[in-house]
């Protein structure tokens, strides 16, 4: 999905106009205006002043224009469950990107672009249901002068990970592996922070996996000639211990 935008800066504030930009989808990336305002909101707030009250005095010389169904302004019945982890990140990146030149201390090049979702759900061996959820870091956009942090939930979000501790006494999971990813930062004198890697088995029998994420083809961009970060990747693998028939759902 395109999102496009045109920022205008004058004594009486600042607008944001996403005429241009992708028309809603049929799927669940689709934003609400409330959720885009949100991102508006967020980037003015981080680039002038982190320290801004979040009111409407702040945000009052902010204008927000974005098409009525567009993918950043849906209308009913638009399907918006991953508007917060997909599309909202993706709105922050776009502003972070147009407003470089006017802020290029504060602002950052490109981050994840997403609040990664993974979900295993089933049965486990007493026969109850179960279902872990859990958002993936990855890494933060570099800055004029600094590095971007490693593993990270980036822009508007601030959840962390699980401990595998408590994945493992909670879920018939096993955490085999949990570490950083080499060379997934993109080369630059200030390079992005490194995505996540982690490895799970599952010890259940019937097992649903649900994965929410985005920048599989659209890598997240740099700034000042910086290279591209490099973007998720999952893995699959299948240890069938006995002759069964394996439905696949698409």
């Amino acid at each position: 999905m395109k999102i496009q935008v045109k920022t205008t800066i004058d004594d009486n504030g600042i607008v944001f106009d996403f005429e241009g930009t992708d028309p809603q989808v049929d799927d669940s990336f689709n934003s609400n205006i409330a959720c885009t305002r949100s991102a508006c909101y967020y980037v003015v707030k981080v680039l002038v002043d982190p320290g801004l009250p979040p009111n409407i005095g702040t945000y009052r010389p902010i204008t927000v224009k974005a098409p009525y169904g567009s993918v950043i302004n849906c209308k009913a019945p638009a399907a918006i469950a991953n508007s917060t982890i997909i599309a909202a990140p993706k709105v922050v990146d776009v502003l972070m990107g147009a407003l470089y030149k006017a802020a290029p201390d504060r602002s950052a090049a490109a981050s994840n672009g997403v609040t990664s979702l993974f979900n295993i759900g089933g049965t486990d061996s007493r026969g109850s249901l179960y279902n872990y959820i859990e958002t993936y870091a990855g890494g933060q956009g570099a800055m004029k002068t600094l590095d971007g942090m490693d593993a990270v939930q980036t822009h508007m979000t601030n959840t962390r990970n699980a401990p595998a501790e408590v994945i493992e006494m909670t879920y018939p999971l096993m955490v085999r592996s949990n570490s950083l990813e080499p060379d997934t930062d993109g080369a630059g004198r200030f390079r992005g922070g490194l995505g996540m890697r982690r490895c799970i088995e599952v010890l259940s029998e019937k097992t649903t996996l649900t994965l929410s994420t985005d920048r599989m083809a659209k890598h997240p961009w740099g700034v000042s000639e910086a290279r591209t970060e490099a973007p998720p990747t999952v893995f699959w693998k299948l240890q069938i211990r006995r002759s069964k028939s394996w439905p696949i759902q698409r």
